[in-house]
């Protein structure tokens, strides 16, 4: 929930629906990302990703291509798509 420009959530809420298998499948990762836990190597799923940033910017690698995304911005990525996000190093003056 966005309230007065700050996101309220549950960390660490995921939410598992069926499996990758079935035809209807929903996976719900609602968590904390950060420079820190950079994924290491472009991946990629059985199913469709929506990916929604609640931070302020990162970078989204989708097969070979770099697309800077900022605050709600929205990703949708087809099964089998070779992809992952990154997320840029904190400003130590606003740590």
């Amino acid at each position: 929930m966005l309230l007065e420009n700050i996101v309220l959530y549950e960390k660490h809420h995921l939410m598992e629906i069926n499996t990758p298998e079935d035809n209807f499948y929903y996976f719900f990762d609602y968590d904390e990302r950060s420079y820190t836990i950079n994924m290491e190597f472009q991946h990629f799923h059985q199913f469709y990703e929506f990916f929604i940033l609640l931070d302020v910017s990162a970078n989204h690698l989708i097969e070979g291509d770099i697309y800077d995304l900022q605050f709600l911005d929205i990703v949708a990525i087809k099964p089998s798509v070779l992809h992952k996000t990154q997320y840029p190093m904190a400003d130590p003056k606003n740590v």
